[in-house]
Protein backbone atom coordinates (compact mmCIF):
# COMPACT_ATOMS: atom_id res chain seq x y z
CA UNK A 1 0.00 0.00 0.00
CA UNK A 2 2.99 2.32 0.63
CA UNK A 3 4.70 1.76 -2.74
CA UNK A 4 1.16 2.73 -4.44
CA UNK A 5 1.05 5.54 -2.60
CA UNK A 6 4.78 6.74 -2.68
CA UNK A 7 4.01 6.02 -6.38
CA UNK A 8 1.16 7.95 -7.07
CA UNK A 9 2.56 10.58 -5.16
CA UNK A 10 5.84 10.68 -7.58
CA UNK A 11 3.48 10.92 -10.30
CA UNK A 12 1.20 13.54 -8.98
CA UNK A 13 4.90 15.93 -8.37
CA UNK A 14 6.28 14.64 -12.09
CA UNK A 15 2.42 16.03 -13.43
CA UNK A 16 3.48 19.11 -11.52
CA UNK A 17 6.45 19.95 -12.07
CA UNK A 18 4.98 19.66 -16.31
CA UNK A 19 2.37 21.97 -16.00
CA UNK A 20 4.32 24.40 -13.99
CA UNK A 21 7.16 24.05 -16.79
CA UNK A 22 4.24 24.89 -19.28
CA UNK A 23 2.76 27.58 -17.55
CA UNK A 24 6.77 29.18 -17.60
CA UNK A 25 6.55 28.19 -21.48
CA UNK A 26 3.66 29.59 -22.55
CA UNK A 27 4.17 33.10 -20.65
CA UNK A 28 7.63 33.24 -22.61
CA UNK A 29 6.03 32.15 -25.73
CA UNK A 30 3.69 35.28 -25.28
CA UNK A 31 5.60 37.55 -23.71
CA UNK A 32 8.59 37.14 -26.37
CA UNK A 33 4.98 37.54 -29.29
CA UNK A 34 4.27 40.43 -27.65
CA UNK A 35 7.60 42.18 -27.50
CA UNK A 36 8.15 41.64 -30.81
CA UNK A 37 4.21 43.07 -31.89
CA UNK A 38 5.30 45.51 -29.90
CA UNK A 39 8.55 46.38 -31.64
CA UNK A 40 7.71 46.50 -34.95
CA UNK A 41 4.71 49.00 -33.79
CA UNK A 42 7.29 51.31 -32.60
CA UNK A 43 9.38 50.95 -36.18
CA UNK A 44 6.60 51.77 -38.24
CA UNK A 45 5.01 54.57 -36.22
CA UNK A 46 8.99 55.86 -36.19
CA UNK A 47 9.53 56.37 -32.66
CA UNK A 48 12.31 53.68 -32.42
CA UNK A 49 15.09 54.03 -35.67
CA UNK A 50 15.08 50.13 -36.14
CA UNK A 51 18.67 49.83 -36.75
CA UNK A 52 19.64 46.55 -37.02
CA UNK A 53 16.06 45.54 -37.61
CA UNK A 54 15.95 42.60 -40.67
CA UNK A 55 13.17 42.18 -42.51
CA UNK A 56 14.02 38.71 -43.56
CA UNK A 57 13.44 35.93 -41.09
CA UNK A 58 15.79 35.02 -38.67
CA UNK A 59 14.52 31.35 -38.47
CA UNK A 60 14.69 29.71 -41.65
CA UNK A 61 13.31 26.31 -42.98
CA UNK A 62 13.87 23.27 -40.65
CA UNK A 63 14.83 23.51 -37.33
CA UNK A 64 18.18 21.71 -37.83
CA UNK A 65 19.20 24.61 -40.26
CA UNK A 66 17.98 27.43 -37.84
CA UNK A 67 21.72 28.86 -37.62
CA UNK A 68 22.91 28.20 -41.20
CA UNK A 69 25.50 30.68 -41.94
CA UNK A 70 25.76 32.27 -38.66
CA UNK A 71 28.39 32.10 -36.00
CA UNK A 72 28.53 32.34 -32.15
CA UNK A 73 31.04 32.44 -29.60
CA UNK A 74 29.90 31.68 -25.91
CA UNK A 75 32.56 32.15 -23.40
CA UNK A 76 33.48 29.70 -20.33
CA UNK A 77 33.32 26.67 -21.90
CA UNK A 78 35.13 24.75 -18.98
CA UNK A 79 32.18 24.33 -17.66
CA UNK A 80 29.34 22.06 -17.78
CA UNK A 81 26.63 24.57 -18.83
CA UNK A 82 28.48 26.09 -21.55
CA UNK A 83 29.18 22.96 -22.65
CA UNK A 84 25.76 21.40 -23.25
CA UNK A 85 24.82 25.07 -24.64
CA UNK A 86 27.34 24.57 -27.19
CA UNK A 87 26.22 21.21 -28.31
CA UNK A 88 22.44 22.03 -28.71
CA UNK A 89 23.00 25.12 -30.70
CA UNK A 90 25.72 23.20 -33.13
CA UNK A 91 22.85 20.94 -33.27
CA UNK A 92 20.66 23.63 -34.98
CA UNK A 93 23.34 24.58 -37.57
CA UNK A 94 25.37 27.14 -35.69
CA UNK A 95 29.02 27.38 -36.11
CA UNK A 96 30.19 27.74 -32.10
CA UNK A 97 33.18 29.46 -30.79
CA UNK A 98 33.61 27.74 -27.34
CA UNK A 99 36.33 29.52 -25.69
CA UNK A 100 38.28 27.35 -23.30
CA UNK A 101 40.82 28.53 -20.89
CA UNK A 102 43.96 27.07 -20.42
CA UNK A 103 44.36 25.87 -16.59
CA UNK A 104 47.17 26.96 -14.25
CA UNK A 105 47.27 23.09 -13.04
CA UNK A 106 46.93 19.79 -14.95
CA UNK A 107 43.46 17.72 -14.87
CA UNK A 108 42.37 13.99 -15.46
CA UNK A 109 39.92 15.17 -17.52
CA UNK A 110 40.28 18.00 -19.89
CA UNK A 111 37.40 19.96 -20.97
CA UNK A 112 38.82 20.34 -24.50
CA UNK A 113 38.73 16.37 -25.31
CA UNK A 114 35.22 16.03 -23.64
CA UNK A 115 33.71 18.42 -25.83
CA UNK A 116 35.20 17.47 -29.19
CA UNK A 117 34.41 13.62 -28.43
CA UNK A 118 30.60 14.80 -27.58
CA UNK A 119 30.78 16.74 -30.50
CA UNK A 120 32.16 14.20 -32.78
CA UNK A 121 29.32 11.72 -31.55
CA UNK A 122 26.61 13.92 -32.29
CA UNK A 123 28.15 15.13 -35.86
CA UNK A 124 28.08 11.71 -36.71
CA UNK A 125 24.25 11.26 -35.44
CA UNK A 126 22.62 14.76 -37.11
CA UNK A 127 24.88 14.11 -40.68
CA UNK A 128 23.31 10.39 -40.96
CA UNK A 129 19.63 12.29 -40.48
CA UNK A 130 20.94 15.51 -42.81
CA UNK A 131 23.90 15.01 -45.03
CA UNK A 132 24.37 18.64 -45.54
CA UNK A 133 23.89 19.76 -41.26
CA UNK A 134 25.89 22.77 -41.34
CA UNK A 135 26.57 23.08 -37.38
CA UNK A 136 29.85 23.09 -36.45
CA UNK A 137 32.38 22.99 -32.89
CA UNK A 138 35.45 25.48 -33.31
CA UNK A 139 36.99 25.91 -30.25
CA UNK A 140 39.27 28.80 -29.37
CA UNK A 141 42.05 28.11 -26.91
CA UNK A 142 42.83 31.05 -24.82
CA UNK A 143 45.14 32.25 -22.26
CA UNK A 144 43.29 34.91 -19.84
CA UNK A 145 45.68 33.53 -16.79
CA UNK A 146 48.65 33.28 -18.25
CA UNK A 147 49.26 29.77 -17.51
CA UNK A 148 51.29 29.03 -20.77
CA UNK A 149 53.56 31.96 -19.72
CA UNK A 150 54.32 31.28 -16.37
CA UNK A 151 51.98 34.25 -14.97
CA UNK A 152 53.45 36.62 -17.84
CA UNK A 153 49.66 37.82 -19.16
CA UNK A 154 49.11 40.63 -22.17
CA UNK A 155 46.83 43.01 -20.25
CA UNK A 156 46.44 45.67 -23.33
CA UNK A 157 44.59 48.86 -22.20
CA UNK A 158 44.94 47.69 -18.50
CA UNK A 159 48.77 46.54 -18.28
CA UNK A 160 51.39 48.53 -17.07
CA UNK A 161 52.16 51.97 -17.70
CA UNK A 162 55.38 53.57 -20.25
CA UNK A 163 55.71 49.79 -21.37
CA UNK A 164 57.15 48.47 -18.01
CA UNK A 165 56.35 44.84 -18.28
CA UNK A 166 56.90 42.12 -15.14
CA UNK A 167 56.71 38.84 -14.24
CA UNK A 168 52.42 38.48 -13.01
CA UNK A 169 51.88 42.21 -13.97
CA UNK A 170 51.29 42.29 -17.59
CA UNK A 171 52.87 43.09 -20.94
CA UNK A 172 51.71 45.79 -22.84
CA UNK A 173 50.36 44.58 -26.06
CA UNK A 174 47.75 46.45 -28.35
CA UNK A 175 44.56 44.87 -27.90
CA UNK A 176 43.61 42.98 -24.44
CA UNK A 177 44.06 39.24 -23.30
CA UNK A 178 41.51 38.15 -25.69
CA UNK A 179 42.69 39.91 -29.10
CA UNK A 180 44.51 36.57 -30.30
CA UNK A 181 41.31 34.56 -29.82
CA UNK A 182 39.09 37.17 -31.37
CA UNK A 183 41.35 37.49 -34.30
CA UNK A 184 40.64 33.92 -34.88
CA UNK A 185 36.70 34.18 -34.95
CA UNK A 186 37.25 37.43 -37.31
CA UNK A 187 39.17 35.44 -39.78
CA UNK A 188 37.29 32.24 -39.63
CA UNK A 189 34.07 33.99 -40.29
CA UNK A 190 35.92 35.96 -43.00
CA UNK A 191 37.22 32.73 -44.96
CA UNK A 192 34.02 30.91 -44.37
CA UNK A 193 31.86 33.58 -45.25
CA UNK A 194 29.63 33.59 -42.07
CA UNK A 195 27.73 36.34 -39.73
CA UNK A 196 28.95 36.79 -36.20
CA UNK A 197 25.43 36.76 -34.88
CA UNK A 198 25.68 36.83 -31.16
CA UNK A 199 28.26 36.32 -28.04
CA UNK A 200 26.82 34.80 -25.44
CA UNK A 201 28.64 35.27 -21.80
CA UNK A 202 27.42 32.71 -18.88
CA UNK A 203 28.13 33.73 -15.33
CA UNK A 204 29.98 32.26 -12.97
CA UNK A 205 30.92 31.55 -9.48
CA UNK A 206 33.77 29.40 -9.03
CA UNK A 207 33.84 29.85 -5.50
CA UNK A 208 33.91 26.86 -3.05
CA UNK A 209 30.77 27.85 -0.59
CA UNK A 210 32.56 28.68 2.72
CA UNK A 211 31.85 26.78 5.73
CA UNK A 212 29.64 28.31 8.61
CA UNK A 213 32.30 30.41 10.96
CA UNK A 214 32.99 28.80 13.99
CA UNK A 215 32.70 30.56 17.79
CA UNK A 216 35.73 32.52 18.47
CA UNK A 217 38.60 30.94 21.07
CA UNK A 218 39.09 32.40 24.28
CA UNK A 219 42.23 33.42 25.05
CA UNK A 220 43.67 33.22 28.63
CA UNK A 221 45.43 35.80 30.01
CA UNK A 222 48.91 34.70 29.60
CA UNK A 223 48.72 35.21 25.95
CA UNK A 224 48.70 31.70 25.66
CA UNK A 225 45.76 29.87 23.02
CA UNK A 226 44.68 30.01 19.15
CA UNK A 227 43.34 33.44 18.85
CA UNK A 228 46.19 35.33 19.48
CA UNK A 229 49.11 35.68 16.79
CA UNK A 230 52.78 38.03 17.03
CA UNK A 231 53.23 40.37 15.05
CA UNK A 232 56.52 42.67 15.19
CA UNK A 233 56.68 41.57 18.59
CA UNK A 234 53.48 42.17 20.11
CA UNK A 235 50.89 40.11 20.75
CA UNK A 236 47.36 40.86 18.38
CA UNK A 237 44.01 38.86 18.52
CA UNK A 238 43.05 37.69 15.25
CA UNK A 239 40.03 39.42 13.73
CA UNK A 240 37.15 37.20 14.07
CA UNK A 241 33.86 38.08 13.01
CA UNK A 242 31.29 38.48 16.06
CA UNK A 243 28.12 40.01 13.88
CA UNK A 244 25.26 36.62 13.11
CA UNK A 245 25.96 35.41 9.61
CA UNK A 246 25.72 31.60 7.79
CA UNK A 247 28.87 32.18 5.83
CA UNK A 248 27.70 33.59 2.51
CA UNK A 249 28.03 36.96 2.88
CA UNK A 250 30.57 39.87 1.05
CA UNK A 251 32.97 39.54 4.36
CA UNK A 252 32.86 36.03 4.30
CA UNK A 253 34.62 35.67 0.59
CA UNK A 254 37.95 36.31 0.09
CA UNK A 255 40.22 39.19 -1.57
CA UNK A 256 41.03 36.26 -3.73
CA UNK A 257 37.78 34.82 -4.73
CA UNK A 258 36.29 38.14 -5.22
CA UNK A 259 38.66 39.57 -7.81
CA UNK A 260 38.31 36.00 -9.70
CA UNK A 261 34.44 36.43 -9.40
CA UNK A 262 34.47 40.08 -11.22
CA UNK A 263 36.99 39.09 -13.92
CA UNK A 264 34.73 35.90 -14.86
CA UNK A 265 31.54 37.76 -14.71
CA UNK A 266 32.93 41.48 -15.49
CA UNK A 267 36.15 42.22 -16.99
CA UNK A 268 36.06 38.76 -19.25
CA UNK A 269 32.96 39.72 -21.08
CA UNK A 270 33.86 43.05 -21.54
CA UNK A 271 37.22 42.19 -23.00
CA UNK A 272 35.38 39.23 -25.94
CA UNK A 273 32.75 42.46 -26.42
CA UNK A 274 35.19 45.44 -26.95
CA UNK A 275 37.05 42.80 -29.47
CA UNK A 276 34.44 41.89 -31.23
CA UNK A 277 32.05 45.10 -31.21
CA UNK A 278 32.98 45.91 -34.82
CA UNK A 279 31.92 42.37 -36.08
CA UNK A 280 29.22 42.07 -34.66
CA UNK A 281 27.72 45.68 -35.58
CA UNK A 282 29.05 45.20 -39.22
CA UNK A 283 25.70 44.25 -40.57
CA UNK A 284 23.72 45.07 -37.71
CA UNK A 285 21.40 42.56 -35.68
CA UNK A 286 24.36 41.30 -33.46
CA UNK A 287 23.38 40.05 -29.92
CA UNK A 288 24.62 39.85 -27.04
CA UNK A 289 23.35 37.52 -24.47
CA UNK A 290 24.08 37.20 -20.77
CA UNK A 291 23.04 34.29 -18.98
CA UNK A 292 22.36 34.94 -15.59
CA UNK A 293 22.73 31.70 -13.54
CA UNK A 294 23.73 32.72 -10.30
CA UNK A 295 20.38 30.84 -8.55
CA UNK A 296 21.42 27.83 -10.74
CA UNK A 297 24.29 26.45 -7.95
CA UNK A 298 22.26 27.82 -5.34
CA UNK A 299 19.89 25.23 -3.89
CA UNK A 300 15.61 26.06 -4.78
CA UNK A 301 14.79 27.20 -1.14
CA UNK A 302 11.96 30.24 -1.60
CA UNK A 303 13.53 33.12 0.77
CA UNK A 304 12.27 36.91 0.56
CA UNK A 305 15.33 37.37 -1.42
CA UNK A 306 16.76 35.68 -4.24
CA UNK A 307 18.54 32.79 -3.74
CA UNK A 308 22.47 32.40 -3.39
CA UNK A 309 25.67 33.76 -1.79
CA UNK A 310 25.55 37.12 -0.64
CA UNK A 311 28.83 37.51 -3.75
CA UNK A 312 26.51 35.58 -6.35
CA UNK A 313 23.87 38.62 -5.83
CA UNK A 314 26.36 40.92 -6.07
CA UNK A 315 27.91 40.25 -9.33
CA UNK A 316 24.71 39.79 -10.25
CA UNK A 317 23.37 43.56 -10.00
CA UNK A 318 27.07 44.56 -11.48
CA UNK A 319 26.15 42.88 -14.47
CA UNK A 320 22.83 44.02 -14.66
CA UNK A 321 24.17 47.61 -14.51
CA UNK A 322 26.79 46.89 -16.89
CA UNK A 323 23.79 45.36 -19.78
CA UNK A 324 22.30 48.72 -19.36
CA UNK A 325 25.63 50.47 -20.30
CA UNK A 326 25.99 47.78 -23.08
CA UNK A 327 22.93 48.47 -23.87
CA UNK A 328 23.42 52.03 -24.52
CA UNK A 329 26.15 52.20 -25.84
CA UNK A 330 25.98 49.80 -28.62
CA UNK A 331 22.39 50.53 -29.30
CA UNK A 332 22.75 52.79 -31.70
CA UNK A 333 25.30 50.52 -33.83
CA UNK A 334 22.06 48.12 -33.66
CA UNK A 335 23.84 45.76 -31.25
CA UNK A 336 20.74 44.26 -29.02
CA UNK A 337 21.68 43.06 -25.49
CA UNK A 338 19.56 40.76 -23.92
CA UNK A 339 19.78 39.43 -20.09
CA UNK A 340 18.39 35.06 -19.49
CA UNK A 341 17.77 35.04 -16.08
CA UNK A 342 17.71 30.96 -15.34
CA UNK A 343 16.04 29.43 -12.49
CA UNK A 344 17.78 26.79 -10.21
CA UNK A 345 19.42 24.05 -12.85
CA UNK A 346 20.34 20.98 -12.07
CA UNK A 347 23.58 20.29 -13.75
CA UNK A 348 22.79 16.58 -13.45
CA UNK A 349 19.96 17.18 -15.73
CA UNK A 350 22.88 18.54 -18.27
CA UNK A 351 25.19 15.51 -17.89
CA UNK A 352 22.85 12.96 -18.34
CA UNK A 353 20.96 14.66 -21.44
CA UNK A 354 21.39 12.93 -24.45
CA UNK A 355 22.62 15.72 -26.27
CA UNK A 356 25.45 16.42 -23.68
CA UNK A 357 26.25 12.85 -23.16
CA UNK A 358 27.68 10.59 -25.76
CA UNK A 359 25.69 6.65 -25.99
CA UNK A 360 28.08 5.03 -23.85
CA UNK A 361 29.25 1.52 -26.08
CA UNK A 362 27.38 -1.98 -24.87
CA UNK A 363 29.50 -4.78 -24.07
CA UNK A 364 28.76 -7.89 -26.04
CA UNK A 365 27.47 -10.77 -23.84
CA UNK A 366 25.38 -13.64 -24.30
CA UNK A 367 22.81 -13.93 -22.70
CA UNK A 368 22.36 -17.60 -22.09
CA UNK A 369 26.54 -17.82 -21.01
CA UNK A 370 27.05 -15.18 -18.05
CA UNK A 371 30.20 -14.41 -17.51
CA UNK A 372 31.61 -15.77 -14.42
CA UNK A 373 33.97 -14.68 -11.77
CA UNK A 374 35.12 -17.63 -9.51
CA UNK A 375 31.52 -18.63 -7.82
CA UNK A 376 29.88 -15.13 -8.64
CA UNK A 377 28.16 -13.51 -11.55
CA UNK A 378 29.67 -10.65 -12.67
CA UNK A 379 26.23 -8.22 -13.27
CA UNK A 380 26.95 -4.85 -15.83
CA UNK A 381 23.66 -2.65 -13.67
CA UNK A 382 25.43 0.07 -11.27
CA UNK A 383 24.39 -0.34 -8.22
CA UNK A 384 23.33 3.55 -6.92
CA UNK A 385 23.02 4.39 -3.38
CA UNK A 386 19.28 5.39 -2.57
CA UNK A 387 19.26 9.25 -2.83
CA UNK A 388 17.43 11.60 -0.30
CA UNK A 389 14.00 12.73 -0.70
CA UNK A 390 14.19 16.37 -1.84
CA UNK A 391 11.81 18.71 -0.95
CA UNK A 392 8.73 19.80 -3.38
CA UNK A 393 9.95 23.45 -3.64
CA UNK A 394 13.37 21.66 -4.83
CA UNK A 395 11.26 19.72 -7.37
CA UNK A 396 8.76 22.51 -8.44
CA UNK A 397 11.30 25.39 -9.20
CA UNK A 398 14.30 23.40 -10.91
CA UNK A 399 14.94 24.70 -14.64
CA UNK A 400 14.77 22.01 -17.15
CA UNK A 401 17.43 22.31 -20.08
CA UNK A 402 14.54 23.45 -22.90
CA UNK A 403 13.72 25.38 -20.64
CA UNK A 404 16.60 27.27 -21.08
CA UNK A 405 17.44 26.27 -24.29
CA UNK A 406 13.81 27.93 -25.30
CA UNK A 407 14.89 31.18 -23.67
CA UNK A 408 18.18 31.49 -25.06
CA UNK A 409 16.71 30.37 -28.54
CA UNK A 410 14.53 33.40 -28.15
CA UNK A 411 17.10 35.39 -27.61
CA UNK A 412 18.88 34.52 -30.29
CA UNK A 413 15.96 34.93 -33.23
CA UNK A 414 13.55 37.36 -31.96
CA UNK A 415 13.48 40.43 -34.07
CA UNK A 416 12.99 42.51 -31.06
CA UNK A 417 14.04 40.46 -28.05
CA UNK A 418 12.82 41.58 -24.81
CA UNK A 419 15.44 43.36 -22.71
CA UNK A 420 14.86 40.51 -19.60
CA UNK A 421 14.10 36.60 -20.74
CA UNK A 422 13.19 33.90 -18.29
CA UNK A 423 14.08 30.27 -18.57
CA UNK A 424 12.01 28.55 -15.66
CA UNK A 425 9.00 28.71 -12.77
CA UNK A 426 10.98 31.18 -10.63
CA UNK A 427 12.51 33.75 -12.90
CA UNK A 428 8.76 34.14 -14.37
CA UNK A 429 7.22 34.29 -10.65
CA UNK A 430 9.79 36.87 -9.75
CA UNK A 431 9.27 38.53 -12.91
CA UNK A 432 5.48 39.22 -12.07
CA UNK A 433 6.55 40.23 -8.82
CA UNK A 434 8.23 42.54 -9.92
CA UNK A 435 5.88 43.70 -13.08
CA UNK A 436 2.16 44.24 -10.63
CA UNK A 437 1.71 46.79 -8.51
CA UNK A 438 2.03 45.26 -4.74
CA UNK A 439 4.48 42.28 -6.39
CA UNK A 440 6.29 42.57 -2.75
CA UNK A 441 3.19 41.04 -0.87
CA UNK A 442 2.72 38.41 -3.69
CA UNK A 443 6.42 37.49 -3.01
CA UNK A 444 6.05 37.03 0.23
CA UNK A 445 3.15 34.92 0.36
CA UNK A 446 4.85 32.60 -2.41
CA UNK A 447 7.79 32.55 -0.33
CA UNK A 448 5.52 31.54 3.04
CA UNK A 449 3.38 29.39 1.10
CA UNK A 450 6.34 27.51 -1.31
CA UNK A 451 8.29 27.25 1.73
CA UNK A 452 5.83 25.79 4.07
CA UNK A 453 5.36 22.92 1.21
CA UNK A 454 8.73 22.41 0.73
CA UNK A 455 9.21 22.00 4.20
CA UNK A 456 6.14 19.45 4.48
CA UNK A 457 7.44 16.86 2.36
Amino acid sequence: MSRRQDTTSESLIALTKDVSALLALSYEAAASAIGDLWGGALVTVGASDGIGFSKEPLSGGQSWELGRGKALVILGCNEVIPQALTLQLAKQGYTLFPFISITPFSSSSSPLPDLLQKWSVLQKRLRAQHANHSGAVVPVIVDPDGAALNGDVYLGELGGQDGKTGKGKGKDKEGGRFAHGCDTVRAYCHENKLVLSAVICPNFSNCPPPDVPKAPCLVNGKGKGKGKEKVNGYVTEKRVRWAPGDGTGLLDATEKDLLRAYRLNVLDPLSVIRELQDTLSHQGGGRIVLLNTASATASAEWPNSRCGTKTELFMESIREEMAGSLRNELGRAGVKVCEVMVGPLSKTALLTSPISSPPKALHPQNPSHPQRSANRLITFNPITPPQPPQPLINTLLLTDPPLLHMALSHALTDVHPRKRLNAGLKPVLEDLCRRLPGGWVLRWVLGRGLRAAGGGT
